[in-house]
């Protein structure tokens, strides 16, 4: 690899117009971020006298043109410095367009009228000169453009400050950015803005006049220009995309979707990248579009959109990743996740083609993903059964652990792939059964107060250990426990009700929520009304509250006993004294007593609490008594399972006698001598075969390690031609 580093000032920068690749992640800083470099301008304008100077570290390029070059390492404070310079010019045209410097002081003569208008015209000149260095003329379209191009995501956030600069300028017109991504929400807007307020808290602690004002935001603009100096390394040779994940990751971690991104766009010829640029960008969009389209639609300001998104965005890799091995970490979730998708993309003739595939594959659970965590159902969602729909919105409600998405991804595709027959029709049934089965795991498991999210080995791998045994969703009860993990039975859950403090536990209002629409008989539709009314909305309407409350003065008359602090944090935090309300009316309530707090839930136009209406009073013995009432729907709701459905060992035999002798064929397709191989599962690597062993010996300690071990089996042998053969056996299938 070539290169070369140079000292530069973003005046020499921009000698080259500066383009940022489509594969990288759009404008991600906050305010904070824009406050620092806003103080170290101003330091430097401050000291301006010592010719202050500010150091950005390192901006790395790929020279493309003669006239263009793609910032591969830097993005974030070139973009930084674009806002900041737009914002100060935005800033000083408002402070000359300002109606009181427009108009004629009656103590002006005609004369100092005239010059103080040819300095107004004069200063707005000098300021459209002070950004030069970052736009461009062109005399063919007669208009100017800036000096970057922004990656897709962020020329929507750019277009609405050209519009706002426009607006200012009639003489002189910057172009807005074709083909933006409009769907988007974008940083670039929103930093823009905070800059601005930045800015006028400058000028309120200036008492200078209205032309000195403008004199200082010029100034400001010229040390943003030449006195912020950073060390340009050009890159002439070797691959970009690479250079660009070397630094990123040795240097503040790129998100798992910079990753992903830059995984697939190094699967384009670079020769080919620009040709080809557009497509895979717009099929890349697409997919982002869809994970994120929810979202969008949400009425937040913009900063809070970046903020959830990047978080939904974050939270798809890891149960994604899981569907296409249950073996991954979180640690090693980027390298895992990009062998994944190079293992599961055997199309290799064209890198377009390779990319645009590993783009589909990344989509294939997305309007799952956005069902279970935003309760979202896009056109493709729409269309699922009404049962699966119906199953979906229960682990959504219960906010499912994302340790689960991996096994209900892969058996709705399972159950949308099956063809419609009576056989099949009782297999989709079993997975619609599947699926209460690990709700009620899940629930116990809430009101045990254990761990929120099951283990790995019993939650991740589920899915496989159904394949392997031949789709039979039967077994699912049997893999959800293990013996450090079993399933909970019903007297642990009654003593938990009865002498646990649950307020506050996982899935405590969905434990609630079912009981109220329980006891109010809801009909189908107004069942859909009313969780409707609920969950369509940024927050929950309803909450968990105490109905005898924390502080329990105005109480104390109707308790059989005399309560110590202690007991009575105790007795209040049970389960039996937890009801939902709402937030409106749950702050009316308050420490108020019994007959006041009724009086104010009976206000309640919910179905919520209604039982309380119907009480003459609430005491210590009624907290019990509902803590048994509770018990007592809960495992009506979520029953124990009776009985268990096990694999059958004969069945295994079989299936692994037919494996063995189909990967024996394999040695023999492949005509290979292998002159060195190790056999690898689970987490577990083993090279103790050597050159001096059979096939049949190795074959033979294969066959132990499988009857002791449910998983598959990857073989790597070397030929005498050095070519690296692999092939992979599961046991059971």
């Amino acid at each position: 690899m070539q290169f070369k580093a140079q000292e530069l000032n973003f005046f020499d920068f921009f000698r080259l117009k500066q383009k940022i690749p489509f594969h990288q992640r759009p404008y991600v800083w906050e305010f904070k971020d824009l406050q620092d470099f806003w103080e170290d301008l101003v330091y430097v304008e401050d000291n301006s006298n010592n010719n202050a100077q500010h150091f950005l570290g390192s901006i790395v390029t790929s020279n493309q043109t003669p006239t263009e070059s793609r910032i591969i390492d830097g993005q974030q404070r070139v973009t930084s410095y674009i806002i900041f310079a737009l914002a100060l010019y935005k800033k000083a045209i408002n402070i000359l367009d300002a109606e009181e410097i427009k108009t004629k002081n009656p103590s002006q003569t005609d004369a100092e009228w005239t010059k103080y208008k040819q300095d107004r015209l004069r200063s707005k000149k000098e300021l459209w000169a002070s950004l030069e260095n970052i736009i461009q003329w062109s005399s063919y379209d007669q208009i100017w453009s800036l000096m970057l191009i922004p990656s897709k995501k962020d020329k929507s956030g750019f277009n609405k400050i050209i519009d706002s600069i426009n607006d200012l300028s009639p003489q002189n017109q910057l172009e807005k950015f074709s083909d933006p991504d409009d769907a988007s929400v974008s940083r670039v807007s929103g930093a823009f803005d905070d800059v601005c307020k930045l800015i006028d808290v400058y000028l309120k602690e200036d008492v200078t006049n209205e032309f000195e004002k403008v004199g200082k935001l010029a100034l400001l603009i010229e040390k943003l220009t030449h006195n912020f100096k950073f060390v340009n390394v050009q890159i002439s040779d070797g691959d970009p995309t690479k250079v660009f994940e070397n630094l990123n990751t040795k240097g503040q971690p790129l998100s798992t979707i910079d990753i992903i991104k830059n995984s697939i766009f190094q699967d384009l010829d670079q020769d080919d990248a620009e040709e080809f640029e557009r497509e895979l960008n717009d099929s890349w969009v697409g997919f982002e579009n869809n994970l994120t389209h929810p979202i969008k639609k949400l009425t937040l300001d913009d900063s809070a959109k970046v903020i959830k998104q990047f978080k939904h965005i974050a939270g798809y890799w890891f149960p994604f990743s899981t569907t296409l091995t249950p073996n991954i970490s979180n640690k090693t979730l980027n390298s895992q996740l990009k062998d994944c998708l190079d293992n599961a993309t055997e199309v290799t003739e064209e890198g377009l083609t390779t990319a645009k595939k590993k783009v589909e594959i990344l989509g294939k659970y997305v309007y799952l993903y956005n069902a279970l965590t935003l309760d979202h159902y896009d056109e493709k969602a729409k269309k699922l059964p009404k049962e699966i729909k119906n199953q979906l919105k229960h682990f959504f409600r219960m906010k499912c652990p994302t340790m689960v998405f991996s096994f209900i991804f892969q058996s709705i595709d399972y159950y949308i792939n099956l063809p419609d027959d009576q056989e099949n029709h009782e297999v989709k049934l079993e997975i619609i059964e599947s699926f209460k089965l690990i709700q009620n795991r899940i629930m116990r498991a809430s009101m045990l107060k254990s761990a929120s999210q099951a283990p790995k080995d019993i939650h991740l791998p589920l899915f496989n250990e159904i394949k392997n045994n031949g789709y039979n969703f039967k077994l699912v009860r049997h893999f959800l426990e293990s013996n450090s993990y079993p399933f909970p039975k019903d007297k642990e859950i009654e003593d938990s009700f009865k002498n646990n403090e649950l307020y506050g536990v996982s899935r405590l209002r969905y434990f609630l929520e079912e009981y109220e629409i329980y006891k109010s008989d809801l009909t189908e539709s107004q069942l859909k009304v009313f969780l409707n009314g609920q969950y369509n909305q940024d927050e929950l309407a309803c909450e968990v509250d105490h109905l005898m409350p924390q502080k329990g003065d105005k109480w104390k008359s109707s308790l059989t006993k005399e309560y110590t602090k202690k007991e009575y944090e105790q007795l209040v935090h049970k389960i039996g004294n937890c009801f939902l309300l709402d937030k409106s009316l749950n702050l009316k309530k308050s420490n108020k007593s019994f007959e006041e707090a009724k009086e104010i839930i009976d206000k309640d136009k919910n179905y919520y609490g209604k039982f309380i209406s119907t009480r003459r009073e609430w005491t210590d013995r009624d907290i019990r008594t509902n803590c048994d009432t509770y018990f007592q729907f809960f495992i009506k709701r979520w029953p124990e399972p009776k009985e268990i459905m096990r694999p059958i060992e004969e069945d295994k035999d079989k299936t692994l006698n037919t494996a063995i002798e189909k990967f024996n064929d394999l040695f023999l397709e492949e005509n290979v001598s292998p002159t060195y191989y190790y056999v690898s599962f689970n987490k577990f690597h083993r090279n103790d075969f050597n050159l001096t062993k059979s096939l049949k010996d190795l074959i033979e300690k294969i066959t132990s390690i499988s009857k002791t071990k449910n998983t598959a089996i990857n073989l790597h042998f070397l030929t005498p031609q050095a070519d690296i053969k692999i092939r992979k056996m599961n046991i059971y299938n």
